[in-house]
């Protein structure tokens, strides 16, 4: 059990690591310098790996079975919604750079709306329906369930182990571009223009190559 827990950590760290959508997430929303922002951004990304580490472990089979069904569908609307982020990002980042709006001038609902709740909703929804992510997951759970044979007594320390390692990097990723942030104040807007391009590309990506995700589903 302890082994399993041990590994578990080590595989939230890795499937946690902030390269992907909701990494970017998480880093613009310290390049904001917005802290509840980037609090909640952080706990809706742990929050998507944990909901996925639990439902994997359970059983491939119905995530599977959910790729097998909607693969495509699942793709298409990832990458649209990863594509409709990143426009957002750019336009809020355009907007704060050339001082045409500016927190304090937004009403507490919207910048709530705004400003915390959509960012964090948008990061858990792409994370627990993300293709990559699915896979991501199901690819270590079949590992671990062939390493260790009584995986399926230890899903709970499992989820703890990937809710920790998660935890750990998402935490570490908003802690160092919050210092960068104070580091290079005038090169700020540019770090985010460039986080919002690659999540831009990434969406494009997706939505233009599907013969990944079908290639696996076959095999």
């Amino acid at each position: 059990m302890t082994e399993i827990f041990i590994v578990s950590i080590l595989a939230g760290i890795v499937l946690g690591a902030p390269v992907g959508v909701a990494g970017a997430m998480v880093a613009d929303a310290a390049l904001a310098h917005n802290r509840v922002r980037l609090y909640s951004t952080i706990l809706a990304a742990v929050a998507g790996d944990t909901t996925l580490a639990y439902v994997s472990s359970l059983g491939a089979s119905p995530l599977r079975s959910l790729l097998g069904r909607h693969a495509v569908l699942l793709q298409i609307g990832s990458a649209l919604t990863i594509i409709v982020i990143g426009i957002l990002m750019v336009i809020v980042t355009a907007l704060s750079h050339q001082g045409m709006i500016r927190t304090e001038q937004l009403p507490n609902s919207s910048k709530w709306v705004l400003g915390h709740t959509a960012p964090a909703i948008g990061t858990f929804i792409l994370t627990i329906f993300h293709p990559g992510s699915i896979i991501a997951f199901l690819g270590t759970v079949a590992i671990l369930s062939s390493k260790f044979q009584h995986f399926g007594e230890a899903r709970g320390f499992f989820t703890i182990g990937i809710f920790i390692g998660s935890t750990s990097v998402f935490a570490f990723s908003g802690f160092l571009f919050w210092t960068i942030r104070k580091k290079a104040d005038r090169f700020v807007y540019y770090l985010r223009y460039g986080l919002a391009a690659g999540v831009l590309l990434l969406g494009v990506y997706l939505l233009a190559d599907k013969a990944i995700l079908q290639n696996f589903i076959q095999g």
